[in-house]
């Protein structure tokens, strides 16, 4: 018996099809990881690490005071706010629109900025300012994988947080579980979620 055609796969017009396809994917691949190289995924993370009561609701309330610069707070609360580069490379201070400032905002006055971890002490102030509820962030260098964490001291209960990025092509992110801490007479933790969801 004569077979009047080939095998499917000794076809020479699916081979010449299999081989354009295999080109097309070839460079469509290329062109991605030329395009993810050049233009690398940048990402600021910010997130509320921790908020700590420093006097609880107590029978002996009233008999302990807290001050800043001889002001007495009657609800003081430490907050701790982290802002991390968790994207794939440096975020540099030309990254800020026209050189402005990121602003973050609690909804309730800052006393006072207590202490920064992640930049030099000399650096913390330099970059970070308050102004009535709002932090504001110059333009700065954040290497890869950098976390800035800056203690704030507020005189109430912090419960929103609102951004106003000045950042080109930088994707804000926020971490949205927060966990709040009473500190006074052995109280313990209280953990909450979503307190800005």
């Amino acid at each position: 018996m004569e077979t009047l055609a080939g095998a499917w796969y000794q076809s020479s017009l699916l081979w010449t099809i299999v081989g354009i396809l295999a080109g097309v994917l070839v460079g469509a691949l290329g062109a991605w990881a030329t395009l993810r190289a050049s233009y690398p995924k940048l990402r600021l993370n910010i997130q509320v690490d921790s908020i700590t009561r420093l006097l609880a609701a107590t029978s002996v309330q009233d008999q302990l005071t807290v001050s800043y610069n001889g002001a007495t707070l009657h609800d003081p609360h430490l907050l701790v706010f982290d802002i991390t580069n968790t994207g794939r490379r440096d975020i540099t201070a030309d990254m800020f629109h026209g050189g402005e400032a990121t602003a973050f905002d609690f909804g309730e006055p800052i006393v006072a900025l207590m202490q920064w971890q992640g930049v030099s002490p000399s650096a913390g102030p330099r970059y970070f300012t308050a102004h009535g509820s709002e932090l504001s962030m110059k333009p700065l260098h954040v290497a890869r994988k950098q976390k800035i964490s800056i203690s704030i001291l507020f005189d109430g209960p912090v419960e929103t947080l609102e951004s106003r990025p000045s950042l080109v092509n930088v994707e804000l992110t926020t971490t949205r579980e927060r966990e709040v801490s009473i500190w006074a007479f052995g109280l313990g933790t209280v953990t909450r979620t979503g307190l800005y969801g």
